[in-house]
C-alpha cells in the first residue's frame, strides 16, 4: 500500500483594515462590558473567517512511500544496492511553486521536509524522481540539493504525441549507495580535479 503525502505552503493575503476595524470595536460609552465583550469576540471571528478565506496554497509537493517489491527489477538494481535492507524509498510525483513566489526557497523548504521524513525512516533508502531531459532549471535545483542522476530513460514521457527522454534522479538515505550513471562519475572527477587545482591551491 502506497501512502501519499502532500506538504502544502499557504500565503495569507493582508486584508487591509483589520486594524482599523479592530480599533473601533468600541466607540460608546454606553456599553456596558459584557456586551463589549460579546462584540469583540463576533469582530475577532468575523476577521479570522475573513483571512481563512484567503488564504492561498503557492507551493505543494506530492510524493508517495513505495515499498521496493513494487519497482521493477532495473529500478530497484538502480537505487537499492541491498533490498532486504531498504524496503521502501519516497517517490516525488511532481513540486509547484507559484509563479510570484518561486524566489522564497519554498520548493528548497518542501523536498527538504520530505528528505528530513526519509532519514528518520532506516528503512527507506532513497528519495527519487524522474525529470524531463531538457528541463535544465529542474535538473540543477535538484542538483544542488544533493541528488544524483542515475541514468536516462528512452520515451519516458509523451507529450502533445511526442515522446522525450527523461532522467532518473535519486538521493540515498540511511546508508544505501544506489547506483549512479557514467555522468555523475565524470562530473565528480571534473569537480575533484578542479578543486584540487584551483580551490586547494595556495
Amino acid at each position: 500500500k502506497q501512502r501519499q503525502y502532500c506538504q502544502p505552503v499557504s500565503h495569507s493575503k493582508d486584508s487591509g483594515g483589520t486594524a482599523t476595524t479592530m480599533a473601533s470595536s468600541s466607540t460608546t460609552e454606553e456599553m456596558d462590558e459584557e456586551d463589549e465583550s460579546e462584540d469583540d469576540e463576533d469582530e475577532s471571528e468575523d476577521i479570522e473567517e475573513e483571512e481563512e478565506e484567503e488564504e492561498v496554497i503557492v507551493a505543494c509537493i506530492v510524493g508517495s512511500m513505495v515499498e521496493s517489491q513494487r519497482l521493477s527489477p532495473e529500478t530497484t538494481r538502480l537505487l537499492i544496492r541491498e533490498p532486504m535492507l531498504y524496503t521502501r524509498l519516497f517517490y516525488i510525483m511532481t513540486l509547484g511553486t507559484v509563479t510570484e513566489f518561486r524566489h522564497y526557497r519554498l520548493a528548497t523548504m518542501l523536498v527538504d521536509r520530505v528528505a528530513g521524513m526519509v532519514a528518520r525512516d532506516q528503512q527507506c533508502g532513497a528519495l527519487y524522481l524522474h525529470v524531463i531531459t531538457f528541463n535544465d532549471a529542474a535538473i540543477r535545483f535538484y542538483e544542488k540539493l544533493g541528488f544524483s542522476r542515475v541514468t536516462e530513460i528512452k520515451d519516458y514521457y509523451k507529450i502533445d504525441g511526442e515522446t522525450h527522454n527523461c532522467y532518473l534522479y535519486a538521493k540515498y538515505f540511511n546508508g544505501n549507495k544506489g547506483q549512479r550513471d557514467l555522468y555523475y562519475h565524470a562530473t565528480k572527477s571534473i569537480v575533484s580535479a578542479w578543486q584540487r587545482l584551483f580551490v586547494s591551491s595556495p
